[in-house]
C-alpha cells in the first residue's frame, strides 16, 4: 500500500494541482488576467487537451501501464521546471498572455496523460474483493495529502514572492520519490495483490 501511494497516487496528486490550479494562479499572477481572461484559458487549454486522456487509454491498454507512467513522471520532471522557467523569465506585454498557452498545455497534457495508467495500476493491484477500498487509501492519500500541499506551497510562496520554485522543487521531488519506488520495485503489482 505504501508503494502505491508514493509510486502511483502521490505523483498523479502533484500533477493534478500542479497542472490544474497552480500554473493557471501563476499565469494570471504574470499576465495579471482578469478572472473572464482566465476562465477563457482554462476552458481553452482543457479542450485541446481532452483527447489525450482517450490516447493515453488505449495506450495503457497496449503496452505496459508501469512502463508508461514511468515515462510520463520523465516528461513531467523535464518539462514543468522549463515551462516555468518560460513563464517566469518572458516578459511580454499584458496583452499577449495567450503566449501562455504553450507551457499551459504541456503542463495539463501531462498531468491528464498519467490518469489512464494511474487508474490501471491501482485497479489491477488489489483483488475484486478488496478493490474499492484499495484504490481509495492510495488515491486519496496521494491527492488529498501529497497534491493538496500544492496549495500550501503556493501560499507560502506568495507571502515570500518567490515565484513558483518552492512549489516546482516539491513537485519535482514527489516524481523524483515516485521513479525511485518504481525502480526499486520491479514487481510492485504482483507484492500488492496478495492481499
Amino acid at each position: 500500500m505504501i508503494e502505491l501511494i508514493f509510486a502511483i497516487a502521490a505523483p498523479q496528486g502533484v500533477t493534478y494541482y500542479l497542472a490544474h490550479n497552480f500554473s493557471f494562479q501563476q499565469v494570471s499572477r504574470i499576465f495579471s488576467l482578469s478572472s473572464t481572461q482566465q476562465n477563457f484559458l482554462t476552458i481553452t487549454v482543457i479542450t485541446i487537451c481532452w483527447p489525450i486522456t482517450i490516447f493515453i487509454g488505449h495506450l495503457s491498454d497496449q503496452i505496459s501501464a508501469k512502463k508508461l507512467f514511468k515515462i510520463i513522471l520523465l516528461g513531467c520532471l523535464i518539462v514543468y521546471p522549463l515551462c516555468f522557467y518560460f513563464l517566469e523569465n518572458w516578459i511580454f506585454p499584458s496583452s499577449n498572455y495567450w503566449i501562455s498557452l504553450i507551457p499551459l498545455i504541456l503542463i495539463y497534457s501531462l498531468s491528464i496523460a498519467l490518469y489512464a495508467p494511474t487508474a490501471k495500476i491501482l485497479a489491477e493491484s488489489f483483488p475484486t474483493r478488496i478493490r474499492g477500498l484499495g484504490i481509495s487509501i492510495p488515491y486519496h492519500i496521494g491527492n488529498g495529502f501529497f497534491g493538496g500541499a500544492i496549495s500550501f506551497f503556493s501560499v507560502l510562496q506568495l507571502q515570500n514572492s518567490s515565484g513558483p520554485w518552492m512549489t516546482v522543487i516539491y513537485t519535482m521531488f514527489i516524481l523524483l520519490l515516485a521513479l525511485t519506488f518504481l525502480s526499486k520495485n520491479k514487481n510492485l503489482q504482483e507484492d500488492i495483490s496478495k492481499f
